[in-house]
């Protein structure tokens, strides 16, 4: 029950901190985040046994399974855009420009410590562009990389109004090759890759219909709703270590509550774990607390971030005679 600290950083955000991770080649003992370092953004892997560090030119985003790359983006540009998903401290070098042709989405090598510009805001603002997209900002957010680091999907966002935006969901191989368009309905919203061909996503349908949790397949194109019955509103998703269920959340409802829920693909029955009271009048904006529901490892566990005592904690839920 001791607190122990392991490492310290000077940037951090309410909806995903530090980028906090373990090191996928060394999940039990290194952990990778980012931090500020001599007037810049980098990220840090740090040996939880000696304490030595790695210091990596740029800030972490989202790693391949082989620890080889690490994906980046411009945290100044997306926090003036989004100050819950970005970093404050830093100007971004491109506020003059709406969609940079040196700004985007970059991939390091950790064992180079070389880096590359892989896909461009301007490469993707004039890719069939829209009438919204003209002398707006854009910027990128959500970058995942797929289970067997094959591919990435990211957002693209740019400003449609003073305070509204619009999202195109990209997937490219890992080096911005083969750049797809998976969904351009404008209302896009949290993912998960199921495997390397196919992402859980809540959106609206390609056909003007309602908005849904919709399975992708990045290769046929096909798109097909899941558990339309017992999935009606948006949340935080992911698939569980062994495939077979989903773990999802919901923001507040009319009570302040929101619920942690379980779906067995299988059958799409889903299992309703608690509801946690999170008060909108306190916590929300930039500083709400979502529950933000993780796996650990063997699936076994889930972990949450919830305000229902009073204050933000974390808590861990066994699954044991559950699943």
């Amino acid at each position: 029950g001791d607190f122990v600290t392991v490492a310290e950083t000077s940037i951090w955000n309410w909806q995903q901190g530090a980028m906090l991770q373990w090191s996928p080649t060394d999940p039990e003992n290194t952990i990778i985040y980012n931090d500020y370092r001599e007037g810049r953004y980098v990220s840090i892997q740090r040996d939880l046994s000696s304490n030595d560090e790695v210091i990596y030119d740029l800030p972490a985003y989202a790693l391949t399974q082989d620890g080889q790359y690490i994906f980046s983006l411009n945290f100044a540009r997306l926090f003036d855009k989004r100050p819950g998903y970005g970093y404050a401290g830093l100007a971004d070098p491109f506020a003059e420009q709406k969609h940079p042709d040196k700004d985007g989405i970059f991939r390091l090598d950790t064992q180079s410590g070389k880096s590359e510009l892989i896909i461009s805001l301007d490469q993707l603002a004039n890719l069939n562009p829209l009438p919204s997209m003209t002398d707006h900002y854009h910027w990128i957010n959500h970058i995942q990389v797929s289970p067997g680091s094959s591919r990435i999907a990211f957002f693209h966002i740019w400003e449609s109004g003073e305070t509204s935006w619009d999202v195109r969901f990209y997937t490219s191989k890992v080096d911005g090759t083969d750049l797809k368009c998976i969904l351009d309905t404008g209302d896009i919203s949290h993912y998960d890759w199921k495997d390397e061909k196919t992402i859980l996503a809540w959106a609206k349908h390609p056909d003007g219909g309602a908005t849904h949790f919709l399975l992708c397949d990045i290769e046929s194109g096909s798109i097909e709703i899941f558990a339309k019955d017992s999935l009606k509103v948006d949340g935080h998703c992911s698939f569980s270590p062994d495939g077979l269920w989903v773990l999802n959340d919901t923001y507040p409802d009319e009570y302040n509550l929101r619920t942690l829920m379980l779906i067995r693909i299988s059958d799409q029955k889903r299992i309703d774990l608690q509801s946690f009271y999170s008060p909108k009048e306190k916590w929300w904006g930039e500083i709400r607390c979502d529950l933000h529901p993780r796996w650990n490892r063997n699936g076994s566990k889930i972990c949450i971030d919830s305000v229902h005592t009073g204050t933000r904690q974390m808590h861990s839920i066994d699954l044991e005679g559950i699943i």
